[in-house]
């Protein structure tokens, strides 16, 4: 899928198998319990997404992504994020392991 606006996407419970998504708009889009063997995200919005219980069944990369308030970060273990997304994904990590950030 190319340069389409998927928002609020559905994939909750969806077996995903070699799916590109470049350039989508996807906030809070669902793949919660989602199985994604070899899912590729470049340069979409992934702002709000849900990622709970899904299944990281092959390489799942994230490039250029935005990936701000992220949930079920914890179910992404082992996907490859590459670019700027690769902090916001962190704090989200940071946010659901219930780590405090102070100044």
């Amino acid at each position: 899928m190319e340069n389409c606006v998927i928002a609020p996407g559905m994939f909750r419970h969806m077996k995903l198998y070699s799916v590109v998504f470049s350039g989508c708009k996807m906030t809070g889009a669902d793949f919660q319990s989602a199985e994604m063997h070899n899912v590729k995200f470049e340069n979409c919005d992934l702002t709000g997404a849900q990622f709970a219980n899904a299944k990281n069944a092959g390489v799942v990369r994230f490039e250029g992504c935005t990936l701000i308030d992220v949930c079920g970060t914890a179910s992404l273990k082992g996907a490859v994020v590459q670019g700027p997304g690769s902090m916001e994904l962190a704090l989200s990590l940071a946010r659901e392991a219930g780590l405090v950030f102070e100044p």
